[in-house]
């Protein structure tokens, strides 16, 4: 005779996830296994200071609510209910994940906030509120939501009394505070590759590597000041090779991380990249040499097409101190401008997974997931979304 697990009291499962031992995966596990079980895990979910799980693109071809968790220090694929996050695409931050209409849904203009772990959903004012947008549509089909890049929050929107949310574009940031019922618009001239949250305001980082800072304090009169100017040239990537730029805080100081391609061949089974780690003058606006960073100490980031974080790892850390976790798709790769003369299909062999190690500057490359290497289960358009890092930390709060 079989157990039936549902039957085992709900207060006694709450109290197994609260144990200081319990990892993501281990609530993972345990909410997978029956929905009384999954509403217990998720009631009183407190998790703190776990390794990153890479969220992997939602499969168009199933109609189903499961969202796929990658583990990439135990190469496992868990499986997570998730039907708010159905037939849509995700972006994350601090543990929360933005989810917008896809491709398909151009009648649907939502926008949400969404904690994968609890459920919890907070509601954003709708897409059709970005200025200069109106929700047009390309002539393709593609929602304008294409256009963005990554969403940022200022703070955990969780008992917090104000947070502002910003959607990053190509030249444009849209944003919104907690208030607000439509969402504001920020322009510059320069092509912005990054921004971030640090020390009570956002900073974004342009293509040629000048920072400046932002407030949104006033949705009608936004601002942005040019505080550090472009990088030279010895500092800054080459205009011939594939480079984006990153922000990120970590210790106290804000860097940019520069991540760099070299010359890439469709023969060669993987990019030749590096990648280099600058702390920001805000401070006297100069660049310097002594400013590049060759040691993060027991600092580990973790970088997607779109976004970076950082994690303090300790002794008994599944992830490796001192070096940078990351995952790179076909857009980033410096492959966008090949894709009108090439079939999509064909580039999902060349999204790349691996760390590179800050001490020796040397790329362990890693094939996990099925989309890796081979024939990938996602659909071509998945090409525009790729995966997340999801951001563990704040998860201790509902």
């Amino acid at each position: 005779m079989e157990a039936d697990w549902s039957d085992l009291p709900q207060d006694l499962v709450g109290s197994l996830v609260k144990r200081p031992e319990v990892s993501l995966e281990h609530f993972i596990a345990l909410a997978g296994v029956c929905k009384s079980w999954r509403l217990a895990t998720t009631r009183t979910c407190r998790l703190t200071h776990q390794v990153p799980f890479l969220m992997l693109p939602g499969n168009e071809d199933k109609d189903d609510n499961i969202r796929e968790f990658y583990n990439f220090t135990r190469e496992k694929i868990y499986h997570l209910d998730l039907p708010e996050a159905k037939g849509r695409q995700c972006y994350s931050s601090l543990g929360w994940l933005f989810t917008v209409p896809n491709y398909k849904q151009k009648e649907d203009f939502t926008v949400n906030l969404l904690n994968p772990l609890n459920h919890a959903q907070i509601k954003l004012p709708d897409f059709y509120t970005f200025k200069g947008h109106a929700g047009k549509l390309y002539s393709a089909g593609i929602r304008l939501f294409d256009d963005i890049k990554k969403f940022v929050l200022s703070s955990s929107p969780v008992g917090a009394s104000s947070y502002t949310v910003i959607a990053l574009g190509e030249t444009k940031l849209q944003f919104c505070r907690r208030e607000d019922e439509f969402w504001s618009s920020l322009r510059s001239k320069e092509k912005i590759d990054d921004i971030t949250y640090y020390k009570g305001q956002f900073y974004i980082v342009h293509i040629d590597g000048s920072v400046a800072a932002c407030n949104f304090q006033d949705p009608n009169q936004p601002r942005r000041k040019i505080l550090v100017p472009q990088m030279p040239s010895q500092l800054l990537p080459s205009f011939w090779t594939q480079k984006r730029l990153y922000l990120v805080e970590t210790a106290g100081d804000l860097l940019v991380v520069s991540y760099t391609e070299h010359e890439y061949k469709f023969s060669e089974p993987t990019p030749n990249l590096s990648f280099r780690v600058f702390k920001v003058p805000i401070s006297n606006g100069e660049w310097r040499s002594d400013l590049e960073v060759k040691n993060l100490g027991n600092i580990t980031l973790f970088l997607d097409d779109n976004s970076v974080f950082s994690v303090e790892t300790s002794n008994d850390s599944e992830c490796k101190k001192n070096c940078i976790y990351f995952f790179l798709s076909a857009m980033t790769l410096g492959l966008k401008s090949r894709l009108v003369n090439s079939n999509k299909r064909d580039l999902f062999g060349k999204t790349v997974i691996g760390i590179f190690n800050m001490e020796d500057g040397k790329c362990e490359l890693h094939f996990g997931p099925s989309f890796s290497r081979g024939k990938s289960k996602y659909s071509p358009n998945t090409v525009y979304c790729g995966c997340k890092w999801i951001q563990p930390n704040p998860y201790s709060k509902s």
